[in-house]
């Protein structure tokens, strides 16, 4: 089975919503996705062992070859780079028993030299990046404080105001994962599926959503806490007993978030689920 032109329809529609609210016409949305499409199918083709070149590139895309020449030749970044390196610093802090007191509990580390105990942190997880400007991006992240007992992991999702790149490239990394968890759901049918659940109301009084959010938000810190204790020990390049031959290179993505609004931001061709 394969996803009919109907189904991506209803999958645009959101990206045309943020479109629309921003003020861009269909012109800038026609613009940039002939040169999505040409920097995914550049990709596409990297990861199968091809060789992409401007031919293969209009050929599969539709897209030009004069449009897929300019495109290709700006030599875009890829759309997904996977786990970033301040997330496996930020496990390896949190699971390896050399940085935390127990699972999920980091302890505070010196910091400042090349002996350091957060230097043998970040060379545990890469040795090709120096630990001050790790350091710094944690702390730019409000995710670390500096005390008297050393370096200490403060809270564990990054809070920088107004950085919205960051922001953005959160947010496609969460579309790209949701669209793929709900085909393989759908046209795959694995077992155990993929979780792929909503919960939804559409009458809460508006007093309380700032109290439903505060709820929602702490719950999912202690879910996401709990995921990180089960799986890190299975990750090769976090756990103890690492297996050098043994397969690996597997994929998990967990994203949670939730979404209020009053009457006004509310659209009214939304669809309201029951909660599950």
């Amino acid at each position: 089975m394969v996803l009919k032109p109907e189904h991506l329809k209803r999958l645009m529609r959101p990206i045309v919503r943020a479109f629309l609210r921003h003020t861009y016409s269909i012109h800038d949305f026609m613009a940039l996705a002939k040169s999505v499409f040409v920097e995914v199918a550049e990709e596409e083709i990297l990861s199968s062992g091809g060789k992409p070149n401007v031919s293969r590139l209009s050929a599969m895309t539709g897209v030009y070859r004069k449009e897929v020449s300019q495109i290709f030749t700006k030599n875009a970044p890829p759309l997904y780079q996977g786990a970033s390196l301040i997330a496996r610093v930020l496990s390896a802090w949190e699971s390896n028993k050399k940085f935390s007191s127990s699972p999920g509990k980091p302890r505070c580390l010196t910091y400042g030299t090349s002996d350091s105990e957060f230097s043998a942190l970040v060379s545990s997880v890469s040795t090709d990046i120096h630990e001050g400007t790790v350091l710094n991006e944690l702390k730019r992240a409000r995710m670390v404080e500096i005390t008297e007992q050393g370096a200490c992991m403060s809270k564990r999702e990054a809070y920088v105001p107004g950085d919205v790149d960051r922001a953005v490239s959160i947010i496609a990394g969460n579309m790209e994962n949701c669209l793929r968890s709900g085909e393989q759901n759908a046209l795959s049918n694995p077992q155990p599926r993929n979780l792929h659940l909503r919960t939804a109301y559409d009458n809460l009084y508006l007093d309380k959503l700032p109290e439903i959010r505060a709820w929602v938000l702490e719950q999912g810190r202690d879910f996401h806490r709990r995921i990180r204790e089960f799986v890190a020990p299975f990750d090769c390049d976090l756990g103890i007993d690492q297996e050098p031959e043994r397969p690996s290179r597997g994929h998990l993505v967990v994203s949670s978030f939730s979404y209020s609004a009053t009457p006004p931001e509310q659209s009214s061709s939304e669809q309201t689920l029951p909660a599950e």
